[in-house]
């Protein structure tokens, strides 16, 4: 019996997010992606307007 390892302790599982907490989550996200894709824009056409 000495030669068996205990194995390890198992950490519990997180509780998975329910549909609207994800829908919440992702909605959040694309307003993110969204605000940071007009930012580029907005840098990207001021940078074309300096030359």
């Amino acid at each position: 019996m000495e030669g068996r390892k205990n194995p390890p302790p198992s950490t519990p599982r997180p509780k998975s997010k329910s549909p609207a907490e994800r829908s919440e989550e992702f909605a959040a996200t694309q307003a993110r992606l969204k605000q940071e894709a007009n930012d580029r824009r907005a840098a990207a056409k001021g940078d074309k307007d300096k030359k």
